[in-house]
C-alpha cells in the first residue's frame, strides 16, 4: 500500500484532514499578496503546527473575517460540532459529515468519544455525551444509519 499512496496524500495520514492543508494555502496566498520583498526572492515562515489536528482560534477567526459568514469559536469549556452532508440523486444515499472541537481549537478524536459512550461506567460523564445521544435518536428514526469514525 505505501508505494501507492505518497505521503503527502493528506486523506490517508492519520489525523490529517484536507481542511488543514487548504487553510495553509490560504495562508501561504495571503502573504504572497502581501509581501513586499524583491522578486524573484521568497522566504515565508508557516506555522506547522497549524497542519496537524490543531487551529488557533485567532487564526480561524481572522481568515473567517475575511469571508461575510457570522461565527464564533465555542466559549471556554463548551464543544462545537460542524457538520456538513450531500445526497447523491441517482441512488438516495445520504451521508453527513462532522467535526467537533473544543475551545482552544483541538479537534475531538470521535473514536474516543464513542468508546467512552459504549462504556456504560463512562457513558453520562463525557461532556459530549449528551451530542452523541442526541444523534442516536435522530439515527433512530432513519433505517439505515450508523456512527462511523472514518479517518
Amino acid at each position: 500500500m505505501i508505494q501507492r499512496i505518497s505521503p503527502n496524500q493528506v486523506n490517508f495520514v492519520p489525523r490529517r484532514y484536507i481542511t488543514d492543508n487548504i487553510l495553509i494555502a490560504q495562508e501561504l496566498m495571503h502573504k504572497f499578496r502581501t509581501s513586499k520583498g524583491k522578486k524573484g526572492f521568497i522566504a515565508w515562515k508557516v506555522d506547522l503546527f497549524k497542519a496537524y489536528g490543531r487551529l488557533n482560534w485567532h487564526f480561524i477567526k481572522n481568515m473567517l473575517e475575511k469571508v461575510p459568514l457570522a461565527w464564533d469559536p465555542p466559549r471556554n469549556g463548551d464543544f462545537k460540532l460542524n457538520v456538513d452532508g450531500m445526497r447523491k440523486i441517482v441512488t438516495s444515499d445520504i451521508g453527513v459529515g462532522g467535526v467537533i472541537r473544543n475551545s482552544i481549537g483541538e479537534w475531538i478524536d470521535f473514536a474516543v468519544v464513542v468508546t467512552l459512550i459504549m462504556n456504560p461506567e463512562t457513558a453520562g460523564t463525557h461532556p459530549l455525551a449528551g451530542l452523541l445521544y442526541g444523534r442516536w435518536d435522530l439515527m433512530k428514526k432513519i433505517s439505515t444509519c450508523a456512527i462511523q469514525h472514518v479517518y
